[in-house]
C-alpha cells in the first residue's frame, strides 16, 4: 500500500541513517519496503529419447530459491514476510524460501512456464492484492512492471508451508514466449524489487 505527502509517494522511509521497512496504524501495516530479490539463472537440455531425433525439451528457472529441489541459489531480502496470517499464531513468521519461474519447453513435453512465490509456514490465502516484479537498476525501479494478482494463483497449502502459483503460459497469445511476459531475465546476479499490495 503506497503512502503520500500531499499528492507525492513516499518510497523511502528511514530514521536517521537506518532504513524503516514497514510503518504500522495499529495492527496494520500501512508500507513496507520492497523486497530485493537477487536472480540465479539455470537452463538444463534433456533427450527423451536420443535414438529418436527431435524428442528433448529445456528446461529454464529464474530467481531465487533455498531448496535443493530447483538448482538455482539467488537470495532475497529481507525475506521475512508478514502479509498473509499464519494458520497458526504459534508458529514464527513465515519467510519466503522460494520466488521463481519455471519454463519447459520442447518436441517431447507439454509447454509450461509459471511463476511461483513459496512460504516455510502455512497461512492463510489472504492478506495481499497484488505482487509485482520490477527490474532494479543501480537500486532504482526500471523498466516494466508486472503485476500479479493473489485471486489469479493457484493457492496450495501443507502442513508447514504455503505457495501461490501463476500459470503464465496461458496468458501468452503465443509460445514460445517474449520477454514481455517474463519477469525475469536469464542474467545471475540481475536485482528486481518485489512489493505486496
Amino acid at each position: 500500500m503506497p503512502i503520500f505527502h500531499g499528492s507525492t509517494e513516499i518510497t523511502d522511509i528511514k530514521h536517521g541513517n537506518t532504513e524503516i521497512n514497514s510503518v504500522w496504524h495499529g495492527v496494520t501495516q500501512v508500507w513496507s519496503r520492497g523486497y530485493t530479490l537477487t536472480l540465479d539463472y539455470d537452463t538444463q537440455y534433456t533427450e527423451i529419447a536420443p535414438q529418436e531425433e527431435g524428442l528433448y525439451y529445456n528446461t529454464n528457472y529464474a530467481g531465487y530459491s533455498n531448496s535443493t529441489a530447483q538448482p538455482i541459489d539467488g537470495s532475497i531480502d529481507p525475506s521475512a514476510f508478514s502479509k498473509s496470517p499464519l494458520v497458526n499464531s504459534s508458529q514464527s513468521t513465515p519467510s519466503i524460501d522460494r520466488l521463481f519461474t519455471y519454463e519447459r519447453a520442447g518436441s517431447g513435453v507439454t509447454d509450461t512456464f509459471v511463476l511461483i512465490l513459496h512460504l516455510d509456514r502455512k497461512v492463510t490465502n489472504s492478506g495481499w492484492t497484488n505482487m509485482t516484479i520490477q527490474r532494479l537498476y543501480n537500486g532504482a525501479p526500471t523498466g516494466s512492471v508486472f503485476t500479479y494478482a493473489r485471486t489469479n494463483a493457484a493457492f496450495l497449502s501443507g502442513n508447514t508451508t504455503s505457495q501461490w502459483q501463476w500459470d503464465i503460459y496461458y496468458s501468452i497469445p503465443i509460445f514460445p514466449y517474449t520477454a514481455e511476459y517474463d519477469p525475469f531475465n536469464n542474467t545471475a546476479g540481475t536485482e528486481y524489487e518485489i512489493k505486496f499490495t
